[in-house]
């Protein structure tokens, strides 16, 4: 380019909105900033519904369908834990911090049931004239009728950002994991995304594997390996623990190269395979060409600081195999995530 008509003709032909490549980010960083804008339309558009009890569409009032959601909800949650039946079957032992983890977890899972059964009984008979509906039950009702999960449930909740009805499905699948090591024992492979508190299963890994080789736990970490192979994970490992359900954002898990690479066009999240939390001493892990991939609980990226000295969201860093610059990955937003939006 010499001339000025020349320059001026370039800066004409090029795009009003620059791609995402011109960032170092990848193409589907589009996609991803369009479902945000969707979705702060669509909560604009929630606010202005009106809350007055007309019939909708289907000819149900809007206390029609509370009710009716309200109903279906208590038929799919389960009967609340017996902890004394849990701790007979898995007590505090030495050498297995787990049923230590165990039995608080299914307390946990007690607490965050009783208070959506109570909230939901109390709607109903609210709505069906029983009782006074106060702001508190105004509130349930209200996100209860727009798909929302209600704040009263997320206070004593695993943080999410579903919308109600996939929360209550990942209630349902948490109870029925609960379930199944309470009755069946405890699973080779753990779904490390059912956990409430999920430092806590990570800590009794690392104290089961010191206390077994008798050494402090302060001098322990984890070693990552990703079990992608078929059969690998068929047996419980001698040390530490084998998890699932961790998805992967910004990029994807080849299985063929064992690493890293860039995500397929218009696909946002990618389940990971099976992941060896592997302890040992800090001193001895293998050091090999990685991102250091933080893993959070959701895809806000953010927590508040807990009273037990832990983020709310963020859970910890993996080494991650890969060809590529840690940078590279770093532009392009690369995280880990225990639960979805949908």
């Amino acid at each position: 380019l010499e001339r000025h008509s020349e320059f001026l003709k370039f800066i004409k032909e090029l795009p009003l909105l620059s791609p995402p490549e011109v960032f170092g980010l990848h193409e589907n960083a589009n996609i991803t900033k369009q479902i945000q804008e969707s979705n702060l339309l669509m909560d604009s558009l929630l606010l202005t519904q009106s809350r007055e009890g007309s019939g909708g569409s289907d000819g149900e009032t809007l206390e029609q369908r509370v009710d009716k959601t309200v109903r279906d909800i208590l038929e799919r949650l389960h009967e609340n834990f017996n902890l004394e039946e849990a701790l007979e079957k898995f007590p505090v032992t030495y050498l297995d911090s787990l049923n230590t983890v165990f039995c608080q977890e299914l307390g946990r899972v007690n607490i965050l049931l009783n208070v959506i059964k109570s909230s939901l009984k109390d709607v109903q008979k609210a709505v069906n004239g029983l009782m006074v509906m106060s702001a508190d039950l105004e509130k349930v009702g209200t996100a209860l009728s727009i798909g929302r999960v209600p704040a009263k449930w997320l206070t004593k909740s695993f943080p999410s950002l579903k919308p109600l009805a996939a929360y209550i499905k990942e209630v349902v699948d948490r109870v029925q994991f609960f379930d199944t090591w309470l009755n069946v024992g405890p699973p080779r492979v753990f779904w490390i995304s059912g956990f409430f508190f999920t430092h806590s299963f990570m800590t009794a890994a690392k104290q089961n594997f010191a206390r077994k080789h008798t050494m402090a736990i302060d001098l322990i970490d984890f070693e990552f390996e990703v079990r992608d192979k078929e059969g690998q994970c068929d047996k419980r490992p001698g040390d530490g623990v084998y998890v699932h359900g961790l998805f992967i954002e910004g990029c994807r898990w080849c299985y063929e190269k064992h690493l890293l690479e860039e995500s397929e066009p218009k696909t946002l999240f990618v389940p990971m395979p099976n992941i060896w939390l592997k302890p040992m001493i800090a001193k001895d892990i293998r050091h090999f060409p990685h991102y250091v991939c933080p893993l959070y609980k959701t895809s806000d990226r953010r927590g508040i600081l807990s009273t037990t000295g832990h983020s709310t969201n963020f859970v910890m860093d993996m080494n991650l195999p890969t060809v590529k610059k840690s940078a590279h990955w770093i532009k392009r937003g690369v995280a880990m995530l225990t639960s979805l939006d949908d």
